[in-house]
């Protein structure tokens, strides 16, 4: 049975929020091009292999990035970091 929890906490400059499953995993190997558009893993499962490309581009253009621990067969755990920014205290934007 597939199981995906998710855990965030915040410290005094970043919010990190990691997700894991008990997956397929990937093989440590191809881990480093797994963030390269286009990048697919596991050809019998559906997917265009951007979607954690486009994750790593709107991480980065807000100062932040996502990294991966996985094993083969093990599942996996994505991390995603994004910097805490102060707002103005007479910011009233309820956007």
């Amino acid at each position: 049975m597939p199981i995906i929890s998710i855990d965030a906490e915040q410290t005094h400059n970043e919010i990190k929020i990691s997700v894991a499953d008990n997956g397929l995993g990937i093989p440590k190997g191809k881990q480093k091009g797994l963030f390269s558009k286009y990048m697919r893993f596991h050809e019998h499962v559906e997917g265009t292999g951007v979607g954690l490309y486009l994750v790593q581009q709107l991480l980065g253009s807000h100062g932040g990035f996502i990294t991966v621990e996985s094993e083969e067969g093990e599942g996996a755990t994505f991390t995603v970091f994004l910097p805490l920014k102060e707002v103005p205290a007479n910011n009233n934007n309820n956007h």
